[in-house]
């Protein structure tokens, strides 16, 4: 039956209820759409349309015998409108209104409309409406309920920008709900789409009902005016995408902070990318029409390049209308380039005055400079300060420390968004297939060790992160595929802590009794969220574990009596992170995907010390004593769980697979760790246990037993890397060391190159004997600009580059790089981006050869300012490559091996990023036989032998310039 023949009962059954309990115990008033005739009905849209077929299907239906079916066709548009009178309700915080539906395509929305009696609409003389919109539909092929909540909240919102548009004079007192309505625009095309069982909680009636509600025109209102002799309606700013604005450091939509979660745009279909939690995508190139069409019905905002600068000036000179328009409303922000420097700065500050005085939404722009950040902060609004530091010589600490140091060279207040690295490097691949011989497997990062990248950039203060994506997240291979559930799987935590997010500030640093592990703790103003982070060396290649994290009961009897578990077992303690100044009415909860939970705590002088199983080291903690932020968790938990679960047991059951097939290759040479196989046993075990059939009731535990098995897992990797590394300490003298999927084809190499011999150095003049016949033979010297005179190194800072005789490790002298301040009583406390870099004469190559760059380095204090170091870099492979040295014990040596992808010409560069001194002496570069390589069988090294040792590399940061002149690095591709 229709539910507007219901209306004195529903009034009667309000009323009833009023008289003997809360408004939220009303029970729901429904429509099951059992009758034979149709009852949504047209209400117009801004896109070109015909409705084909509308009408009452049954043996489809969500419940019951029937539902309303309806299939439209159309294109060039953002919404088509179908709408369904209720009765008259009050706008109260109980108030909530569903629909299911089921449909061929995504992006289908839930909205109603609003009244407000008190106020005419001076354009037609009836009250005046407005729309405010619920969930979209994302679960394309099944049916999918779509909601209304926080209607008080939503209507406050709507009813500021009414009040903008028509002046304060509007008075929001009587409001009402008297229509529903969908938007079933699906995008270019045909939509069909099924409708079934609405639903009304929370039902108080109004006493009085408006003329506007007994209406049976289709809708008009505020936000979608039919324009007279049309069949389509346009757009006012009411129905438009919220135009975004910086509040703070703060993006804010309409009323609302907004934390964009993006993803590197590559083509896959956006509703697929919604459907796994961004709500953004950001793009190198400006986007289409139809692109911009399809992200506005998904509900997806584009991060994009605006027009060019000239298309801006002839849109300009065309007249006021003649600016970027509403084609663009989904865009978020403008982008408007990355890897910039003082030479591009005059250009880039014209075109953000085209773009401001072409935009009348006035949407905040971004840009990612490589150098010269005061003045590009003065340009933008935002800046992209990232960097890509697993599989490079950066550690995930100096990572942290380079993410909160880098804003400090911007205008003060400038707020800061992240890339964040999901695959490795392009140079990094292209090494490991050519080295290889093209073997070894596709190189992957750890799921933890991405989600300490996000978490660095918490912590560092970002206020949007974007994924990094260099193929398809729609592709069936197996990487892609993890790394596809690896990314849902992190938007539904930063869903979870989204508050934090976009308005949470960093106060303080954590430390506990584990030395692998810190904590970052950020607050907002209801509660304290404790992020863990990562210390410890080579955390960018492979993730330690403590060994206790594998001591679990699924452990075999066998395993257990193992002597080596015997010993694991007796160090089962809890890690205990002492959080400082958290007050005493405050209590502590591990926040997971499947739990928001007590946690022990022992309060102490100056804050708490958490109490927290090894298991759980790696969750995340919530200090508060505000049960709205308890409730509130516990109920985004709930509706994440079930998800969260399917995820983790998919990725666990992947990454064992890989560790298996990995394990096994290096376990026939006698490459693996006494306790491998009883970590695997653990692994499997726990997955095994992590697959039972899942309930609302032991959903945490098969979370916990999944997350055990790629612990287990972990210690394998960190297990196999450090018996491969450690004798060598030099992760970067191949990258075939950066990564344990590819420690087999590691041993191969250097059993092979080790005994290869090698040409003559081709370097002319390296010893450094004499400075000026290095720079007469093409050794060239570098110093960095500063902004306002190209002639000059940075301000401050006085660079030298000498031949000398006091350090020298062979002959009579070596070469002494130095950069020291101008001032010594005011040093600089931190440097912007390299002051200086050494590049060596070019040497030719031929493709399909292999290359060793060899010498020493002696670097008596540590460089300061800067976390790069010193910086060893060859033109083959890069920054992602590039080694990194701050302190050296005596002379040094290290060694990189290269292979050649194409023939031409090669150097070498040293770049002295920080201030202090450096000495390098007797640099060699030289071609490795590779037929004697390839000749020389790996099968042929004995088990367990140990490569020869290449040097000892450290802890330390990264660099570049787009090349070097980005050893700041915006977004290193």
């Amino acid at each position: 039956m229709r539910l507007t023949r219901l209306r004195p009962l529903w009034l009667s059954i309000a009323l009833g209820l009023l008289l003997t309990s809360p408004v939220g115990g009303a029970p729901a008033l429904r429509e099951e759409f059992e009758g034979p005739e149709p009852s949504w009905r047209d209400s117009g849209g801004d896109a070109q349309y015909k409705i084909t077929s509308h009408e009452r299907a049954s043996g489809v239906a969500h419940g019951g015998r029937s539902c309303e079916q309806v299939r439209l066709v159309g294109n060039n548009g953002t919404y088509v409108y179908l709408s369904h009178d209720i009765s008259p309700a009050r706008i109260i915080s109980e108030l909530s209104l569903s629909v299911w539906i089921k449909a061929d395509r995504p992006g289908l929305q839930i909205l109603a409309r609003v009244v407000i009696p008190r106020t005419k609409d001076p354009a037609t003389g009836q009250p005046l409406t407005m729309l405010v919109s619920g969930s979209g539909y994302t679960q394309v092929g099944t049916w999918q309920q779509l909601r209304l909540d926080n209607l008080p909240q939503q209507f406050d919102r709507q009813l500021r920008v009414l009040r903008a548009q028509h002046g304060p004079g509007v008075d929001g007192h009587e409001a009402l709900i008297d229509r529903l309505v969908l938007n079933v625009y699906g995008g270019p095309g045909t939509t069909t789409v099924l409708i079934d069982d609405l639903e009304v909680n929370g039902f108080v009636g109004a006493t009085n009902e408006p003329q506007a509600s007994a209406s049976r025109n289709p809708i008009k209102s505020a936000s979608a005016e039919r324009l007279p002799g049309a069949d389509r309606t346009v757009p006012d700013e009411q129905t438009r995408p919220a135009a975004a604005r910086l509040s703070g450091t703060t993006l804010m939509l309409g009323d609302q902070p907004f934390f964009p979660r993006l993803v590197e745009y590559r083509g896959e279909p956006l509703a697929l990318i919604k459907s796994m939690g961004f709500n953004g995508i950001w793009m190198s190139t400006p986007p289409t029409s139809a692109l911009l069409g399809e992200a506005a019905v998904v509900g997806l905002r584009i991060v994009a390049p605006p027009p060019s600068s000239s298309e801006l000036a002839a849109r300009l000179a065309a007249g006021p209308a003649g600016g970027i328009d509403s084609q663009f409303d989904a865009v978020l922000v403008w982008d408007l380039g990355s890897g910039l420097s003082t030479k591009e700065f005059p250009t880039n500050k014209r075109w953000a005055q085209l773009v401001r005085s072409a935009d009348p939404r006035t949407r905040p722009l971004i840009c990612g400079p490589d150098s010269d950040l005061w003045n590009y902060s003065r340009n933008v609004d935002l800046l992209w300060t990232s960097r890509f530091p697993l599989g490079s010589s950066l550690g995930l600490t100096p990572y942290l420390t380079w993410l909160r140091e880098r804003p400090q060279w911007a205008r003060g207040g400038t707020p800061a968004w992240t890339m964040i690295q999901t695959q490795p490097s392009e140079r990094l691949v292209e090494q490991v297939a050519l080295l290889s011989a093209g073997t070894a497997p596709q190189v992957g990062w750890q799921d933890e060790q991405f989600r300490l990248l996000v978490f660095s950039a918490l912590a560092s203060g970002a206020r949007g992160i974007c994924f990094q994506s260099s193929t398809p997240l729609d592709a069936s291979d197996p990487a892609t595929r993890r790394r596809a559930a690896l990314l849902e799987l992190m938007n539904l935590e930063l869903e979870l802590i989204e508050p934090w997010c976009s308005g949470g500030t960093f106060v303080t640093s954590a430390s506990g009794n584990d030395a692998d592990m810190g904590a970052a703790v950020m607050q907002t103003d209801r509660a304290r969220l404790v992020l863990p982070l990562p210390h410890g060396p080579f955390n960018q290649f492979v993730l330690p574990v403590p060994v206790t994290a594998i001591t679990t009961p699924l452990l075999s009897k066998k395993s257990i009596r193992n002597k080596a578990n015997q010993g694991l077992a007796k160090k089962n303690t809890p890690t205990a992170p002492h959080i400082p100044g958290i007050p005493e009415s405050n209590e502590a909860f591990e926040l997971s995907l499947v739990a928001f939970s007590p946690v022990g705590q022992k309060r102490g002088a100056g804050g708490i010390r958490l109490k927290l199983s090894d298991e759980s080291r790696d969750s995340l903690v919530v200090l508060t004593q505000d049960p709205m932020v308890k409730a509130n968790l516990t109920r985004r938990v709930a509706l994440v769980r079930q998800r969260a679960v399917e995820l983790r047991r998919e990725l666990a059951a992947m990454h064992l697979a890989r560790v298996e097939e990995v394990q096994s290759r290096l376990a026939a040479k006698g490459h693996t760790p006494p306790e491998a196989q009883a970590w695997l046993e653990a692994a499997r075990a726990n997955l095994q246990q992590a697959r039972a059939p899942a309930t609302s009731s032991n959903e945490q535990y098969l979370f916990s037993f999944a997350r055990r098995c790629d612990q287990s897992l972990r210690q394998i990797e960190r297990g196999s890397w450090e018996l491969s590394l450690q004798p060598v300490a030099a992760p970067l003298s191949t990258a075939l060391g950066t990564n344990f999927d590819t420690l087999p084809e590691y041993w191969e190499f250097i059993a092979s190159a080790g005994t290869a011999p090698r040409g003559p150095n081709l370097l002319p003049a390296a010893d450094f004997e004499d400075l000026q016949a290095a720079l007469g033979s093409g050794w060239r010297y570098f110093q960095h600009p500063q902004p306002k005179d190209l002639q000059h190194p940075q301000p401050g800072l006085t660079t030298t580059v000498t031949s000398t005789t006091e350090v020298v490790h062979g002959g009579k002298s070596a070469l002494r790089l130095e950069v020291v301040a101008t001032d010594p009583a005011q040093p600089p406390v931190q440097v912007e981006t390299a002051p200086m870099w050494l590049v060596s004469a070019p040497v030719q190559v031929e493709a399909g050869g292999v290359m060793l760059i060899h010498g020493w380095v002696n670097i008596p204090k540590r460089i300061v300012g800067s976390v790069d170091g010193l910086l060893i870099l060859d033109s083959i492979s890069g920054e992602p490559l590039a080694e990194r040295i701050l302190q050296t014990k005596d002379w040094q040596e290290f060694s990189l091996y290269r292979a050649v992808p194409r023939s031409g010409t090669m150097t070498v560069t040293f770049a002295l990023s920080g201030l202090g001194e450096a000495f390098l002496d007797d640099v060699t570069v030289q071609t490795v036989d590779r037929p004697a390589m390839a000749a020389a069988s790996p099968s042929t090294a004995p088990p367990g032998a140990v490569p020869p040792p290449y040097g000892v590399p450290t802890d330390g940061p990264q660099a570049s310039r787009s090349q070097i002149r980005g050893v700041a690095g915006s977004r290193p591709r």
